[in-house]
């Protein structure tokens, strides 16, 4: 009886093994190749392009949004707008690299993602439009601390703005746990606004969402989660008076240039940003594009 296979036998099922690796590997790249082929397609071929009034335009798939040369888990230090209907191009950027959020080579929807931690990116002298609609593609890893986290905020000195964040499980903001919020903050006034998901419509942990709201100053303002409105239509009016041309500082997740106590935990894949109140068909047809890219069911 043959106890022990002989250094032949041995290196042949080394060398098959090594075969059906090389297949497994070779494959998994094929696989991510083609879609991010047909990312990238979607991005150039989508209504983003088309509809009037585009601000600004972060998203992860096409060579001039990120360096070309990143590697799974490498730091990125600038996120490029890649709006075509502006020859100016706005960037966000870490210059410290201890703030440097990290690169997903497969993250939402299997296509590149860029994860935050205690990670943000800042873009100073931003104007708020009065009306405005805004998109995010999301994941969050864990459960907010007991102040929240903050996706996107917008703040000058006087800590006027707004502010897109998760809501806490517990503690300042009871009873509206894990829910969205868009806060326009008007300090030391009667006019600050709250916009909130209704308490069915939560951000669950390690789930996808494309997250819009748009915001029109004299009607109705709508959180829209995953191509539905998920308003709470007690805290989903538009009174806040308008900034002006104020400038402020951009910040993507964390709270404030100078307070970074809510970061956000998790994944982001595109942002765009409209300076108009967009109608509904509009916010129809960019969720279909968002939902198809990165494969989130609407």
């Amino acid at each position: 009886m043959k106890k022990a296979f002989s250094l032949i036998e041995l290196s042949i099922v080394i060398l098959i093994i090594g075969i059906l690796v090389a297949g497994v590997t070779a494959s998994s790249r094929l696989v991510f190749q083609m879609k991010l082929a047909a990312s990238r397609s979607l991005t150039a071929g989508s209504p983003v392009s088309t509809i009037s009034g585009l601000m600004m335009w972060f998203e992860t798939t096409l060579e001039r949004s990120l360096d070309e040369n990143l590697a799974n888990t490498d730091q990125i230090a600038a996120w490029n707008d890649i709006n075509p209907q502006s020859t100016y191009k706005y960037t966000l950027s870490q210059s410290n690299a201890t703030y440097r959020p990290t690169y997903v080579k497969s993250g939402i929807g299997g296509i590149p993602s860029i994860n935050f931690s205690s990670d943000h990116f800042q873009l100073d002298n931003i104007t708020l439009p009065l009306n405005y609609s805004i998109f995010i593609v999301l994941r969050k890893s864990s459960a907010p601390n007991v102040n929240g986290m903050d996706i996107i905020s917008m703040s000058n000195s006087n800590n006027f703005g707004l502010l897109f964040e998760i809501q806490p499980n517990s503690g300042a903001y009871l009873g509206y746990n894990r829910r969205f919020r868009a806060l326009h903050r008007y300090p030391g006034t009667a006019t600050e606004n709250d916009n909130y998901t209704t308490a069915s419509n939560l951000i669950q942990d390690n789930n996808d969402y494309i997250v819009s709201f748009s915001r029109n100053y004299n009607s109705v303002s709508n959180i829209y989660l995953n191509g539905t409105i998920a308003s709470d239509s007690a805290n989903s009016l538009a009174t806040v008076n308008q900034f002006g041309e104020v400038m402020f500082s951009l910040l993507i997740g964390n709270l404030l240039p100078g307070n970074l106590q809510r970061p956000f935990d998790g994944m982001i894949s595109e942002i765009i940003f409209f300076d108009r109140a967009l109608k509904n068909d509009e916010i129809t047809h960019i969720n279909k594009y968002l939902a198809k890219k990165y494969s989130i069911k609407i």
